[in-house]
């Protein structure tokens, strides 16, 4: 909403967009180089949880088509903002429209399911950076990339992590000791 200040060493904002750009991949660069090619993520890895006989037999997780009511749930359930990713929309205007929208945002939401494609479209985002909290703004490391996505990937998303949280609480596949991002704990409960 404001003109950010240009990092050091930058004239032209063209060249701290490139300066950012720069500082961000190089940071991409660095974490995937510290992760194992073969999926491992060192020795608190946790065990397949595909293999039913590591699971205790349980029926392999697949996603199941909706109805509206999970839909106008999850949109619902959805923060409303007046940020939007690059399709211009915020989420405000899905809870607004959600009488008219309900129906065809689930058939769209059952033929990303059907299909098991995520559109490609959906895979772009609007980057903003956020100054950190008691950060130099002319420095680049001071902000933090927020991606903000298409609002109807972000409701996408939210009808099948709901599905995917219920199958991984119905199975016990978390340890009890996991807190973080589970309904119904916090860290009170940690």
């Amino acid at each position: 909403k404001t003109n950010l200040p240009l990092p050091n060493g930058c004239s032209t904002d063209f060249e701290a967009a490139n300066k950012c750009s720069r500082y961000y991949k190089t940071k991409i660069f660095k974490l995937r180089e510290d992760m194992h090619l073969d999926g491992t993520a060192g020795a608190g890895t946790p065990p397949n949880h595909g293999n039913p006989s590591e699971t205790g037999g349980q029926m392999p997780f697949t996603f199941n088509q909706v109805g509206v009511s999970e839909v106008k749930k999850a949109i619902l359930a959805m923060r409303s903002t007046g940020s939007c990713g690059v399709d211009g929309v915020p989420i405000t205007i899905l809870k607004q429209g959600l009488p008219a929208l309900a129906l065809p945002l689930t058939h769209l939401t059952n033929k990303v399911i059907e299909s098991s494609v995520w559109p490609a479209q959906w895979k772009y985002a609007r980057v903003v950076p956020i100054l950190k909290p008691g950060k130099k703004p002319s420095e680049v490391s001071s902000y933090r990339p927020v991606s903000l996505l298409p609002a109807v990937s972000k409701l996408v998303e939210k009808v099948l992590q709901a599905q995917l949280s219920a199958y991984v609480e119905e199975n016990k596949i978390l340890p009890p000791e996991q807190h973080g991002f589970r309904s119904g704990r916090s860290v009170d409960t940690a």
